[in-house]
């Protein structure tokens, strides 16, 4: 007879818990804002004005991370997909991002956005020969456009070349 209070307890004490635990208004401060101007739909060009590929930025969990879905022509008429998990950490004052895409790469990336400019870097390791330094830069433009610059140095960073250049214009509804 007394194991009744017990049995309705252990089933209660979970969604008490979630109730105390406050909604993360954290998410609202100004660090993690840094990316907001890159949210949305983007049509994507070289400086050409060539296309390049599509690219939706999504806030998700309230506003603590953006979820980015790339999408550009691949070889042989395929398509190229990535997707990328942006999260600012609070502990250590840094952006992260996740990358994987349809070639099977997995790549950690660390950062940081100040005044409408975020610059990712990370170590591109490499099966056959010495690791890379990669970098890139998302800088809000003027205009309303968005400009993303990617970069490698095979030297530990003493040089840099140039690995893409793309103008992002948002999608027409």
């Amino acid at each position: 007879m007394h194991r009744f209070p017990l049995f309705l307890g252990l089933f209660a004490a979970p969604a008490l818990f979630a109730q105390a635990e406050p909604v993360a208004r954290a998410c609202s401060a100004d660090a993690r804002r840094g990316l907001d101007f890159w949210v949305g739909s983007w049509t994507v060009t070289d400086p050409d004005g060539k296309p390049a590929g599509k690219n939706d930025i999504t806030a998700i969990t309230n506003g603590c991370g953006l979820l980015e879905r790339w999408e550009s022509p691949g070889a042989n008429g395929s398509t190229f997909r990535g997707t990328g998990l942006h999260v600012y950490d609070p502990i250590r004052g840094t952006w992260k991002q996740l990358w994987t895409d349809t070639s099977g790469r997995a790549q950690e990336m660390e950062g940081e956005v100040k005044d409408g400019v975020a610059i990712y870097r990370w170590t591109i390791a490499s099966p056959t020969g010495p690791s890379a330094l990669g970098r890139y830069t998302v800088s809000q433009l003027p205009d309303g456009k968005v400009r993303q610059f990617g970069e490698r140095s095979t030297d530990g960073g003493k040089s840099w070349h140039p690995t893409f250049d793309y103008y992002y214009a948002r999608s027409k509804a």
